[in-house]
């Protein structure tokens, strides 16, 4: 009975070592981890004044029926909705080409940017 308790605390101090292992690399790469979570909202800001600068100048010069100006507010109405459609697109939580038709008709630059966006995400980060 004692050996089996002598046993047991030996598998479990192998087990523990492993842990700290893995311990020791998460805490190891958690400032590149960080470092790429700064550069990925950085882009995002940047990306989103952007949008929004362009979508502002052009709903200001065109007519644009106010259901589109609406449906456009949905998605890049302010800083936080438009960095939001941008985090969603990137994770997965909605289709990239959702996002884009809402104001493609607005010009075809915006596609562009879209598409810019999304394979530096993909690819760069």
């Amino acid at each position: 009975f004692r050996m089996g308790r002598v046993l047991r605390a030996f598998r479990v101090a192998k087990f523990l070592r492993s842990v700290r292992s893995m311990l020791i690399s998460i805490s190891g790469s958690l400032m590149h981890l960080l470092s790429a979570l700064c550069v990925m909202f950085i882009f995002m800001f940047v990306i989103s004044l952007v949008l929004m600068q362009c979508i502002a100048n052009d709903i200001e010069q065109q007519s644009i029926v106010k259901a589109d100006v609406e449906d456009i507010d949905a998605f890049y109405g302010s800083i936080f909705k438009t960095m939001m459609t941008l985090f969603r697109a990137v994770s997965g939580g909605m289709e990239w080409s959702t996002a884009v038709a809402k104001i493609s008709h607005l010009g075809s630059s915006y596609t562009l940017i879209w598409t810019c966006y999304m394979a530096f995400m993909v690819f760069g980060l």
